[in-house]
């Protein structure tokens, strides 16, 4: 996707607004992760859930079985993820195709891999599949899909004006020093979804 002037205005006011509360519960949920103690599993679970608006919209045994995959690591290899195992886990379990979520599970190990939600879409133009579209063609469609985003961030990284944003947004904390640049553009695509910023 060819970045044009709006999206760079966007971007510098995103980088004005975001504040604290929208990356830091982010920097620690990447510190929990490293503790394998209960207690730690636990309060993981409680941020991750609330940073993520997991509640009160998903069950509780969808919470269950996410999170237990989330834990071990499953479909997870190096620095990589097997998106269709994941994914074909939580269906069968009757849970539907929850891909955005699936995408942050994978991005908490996976730094490099996009997270995927509704201002994303909007940014790239995309849609979700239509429900009755079978979930092999669905799970083609969102490799695909995330393959774009990272290709577009990355493309974007290079370009001057939107590197420059990035140096000060890393600026506003030490812990986003060391972020990939696929998840400090996480970062900014949602504040410009959610602020409304190129007025969709």
């Amino acid at each position: 996707m060819e970045l044009e002037k709006r999206h760079v205005v966007a971007f510098a006011q995103a980088e004005n607004l975001i504040c604290h509360c929208d990356y830091c519960p982010y920097l620690e949920l990447k510190e929990m992760i490293q503790d394998e103690s209960g207690e730690a599993r636990v309060k993981f679970r409680s941020l991750f859930s609330r940073y993520y608006g997991m509640d009160p919209f998903v069950k509780p045994d969808f919470k269950d079985k996410f999170f237990e995959i989330l834990f071990s690591r499953t479909g997870i290899d190096g620095n990589g993820a097997d998106y269709s195992k994941i994914l074909h886990l939580l269906v069968e379990g009757g849970h539907g195709f929850q891909a955005s979520f699936v995408s942050k599970l994978v991005n908490i190990h996976v730094e490099s891999s996009p997270i995927d939600d509704v201002h994303v879409r909007d940014l790239l133009g995309e849609k979700l599949p239509y429900t009755y579209i079978n979930i092999d063609n669905k799970i083609d469609w969102f490799e695909r899909h995330l393959r774009e985003i990272k290709s577009t961030y990355e493309e974007w990284g290079k370009d001057k004006r939107i590197f420059t944003i990035l140096e000060r947004f890393k600026s506003k904390d030490k812990g986003l020093q060391s972020c990939h640049i696929v998840r400090l553009m996480d970062f900014l695509v949602w504040k410009v979804g959610n602020q409304n910023l190129l007025g969709r």
